[in-house]
C-alpha cells in the first residue's frame, strides 16, 4: 500500500498555486483537501493517478459525470465565485470534488470527499 500522504503530498504539490491564466486552468487553487472517505481509497498508484487526472479535469471545466442542468449552473457559479462541484469515479467509487471560494477573486480552495460524506 502506498503511503497516502506522500502521494496526496505530491497531488498537492502539483495544483497548489497554479495560476488560472497559465495552461487553461479556470481558477487558482488556494488549497487542497481531502476526506478520512478519499484517503481509504487512494490505495495504489492508479487510484493517486485518477484523482491527479480528476482534479485536472475538474481545474480545466470539466465536471465530470453531472447532470446537464449542474452544468450550467457550474458555469454561472463560475463566473460569480461560488462554490462549484465535479463527480468522478476512482476504483468504481463515485468522488465529489467541490471548489470554494475565497476572499480572492479567481481563487478557490478544493475539497475532494465521497458524496456521503457531505
Amino acid at each position: 500500500m502506498l503511503n497516502f500522504n506522500e502521494n496526496i503530498n505530491l497531488i498537492v504539490k502539483n495544483y497548489k498555486g497554479t495560476e488560472s491564466i497559465k495552461n487553461g486552468n479556470l481558477f487558482k487553487i488556494s488549497g487542497l483537501y481531502y476526506t478520512s472517505g478519499i484517503e481509504n481509497l487512494i490505495s495504489d498508484v492508479n487510484s493517486v493517478n485518477s484523482l491527479s487526472k480528476n482534479i485536472n479535469k475538474f481545474i480545466h471545466g470539466n465536471w465530470g459525470e453531472i447532470c446537464k442542468e449542474d452544468i450550467i449552473e457550474n458555469e454561472e457559479r463560475l463566473k460569480e465565485g461560488n462554490m462549484l462541484l465535479g463527480s468522478y469515479k476512482i476504483n468504481d467509487k463515485k468522488i465529489w470534488i467541490i471548489a470554494d471560494s475565497t476572499n480572492i477573486p479567481q481563487e478557490r480552495k478544493i475539497t475532494v470527499l465521497l458524496p456521503s460524506e457531505y
